[in-house]
């Protein structure tokens, strides 16, 4: 059984819904393409919900994580290395802030 998953994305796909992290991606205008089932369950969004949103829909009184993210996306030359590793107030569906540790990478296909 083949289990590369850049040949076969499914399997990547499978991987990321059992993990009980969230995954979620952004195109390059900041708009959710992708949604785990562990971000589901964290946000209390689902997939339905939160494709092709604005990632700022998660954005808390006390979470900026996504404004430099869609700033790092319109303009990545500021930030040569990325931006990672930030602590954040995303809102979930019920509107309760929660917190969570943002790892945000950027893929940039060349």
């Amino acid at each position: 059984m083949e289990l590369d998953f850049r040949k076969n994305p499914v399997i990547l796909s499978n991987m990321l819904d059992v993990m009980a992290d969230g995954v979620f991606t952004v195109d390059a205008k900041g708009h959710i393409v992708a949604w785990s089932t562990g971000a589901a369950r964290i946000t209390g969004y689902s997939s339905t919900d939160v494709i092709g949103q604005s990632c700022h829909i998660l954005e808390g009184q006390n979470c900026k994580g996504f404004r430099v993210l869609t700033e790092f996306l319109e303009n990545p030359s500021p930030y040569p290395w990325g931006i990672c590793n930030q602590e954040c107030k995303v809102l979930g569906k019920d509107g309760r802030e929660r917190t969570l540790s943002l790892w945000q990478c950027v893929y940039s296909p060349g």
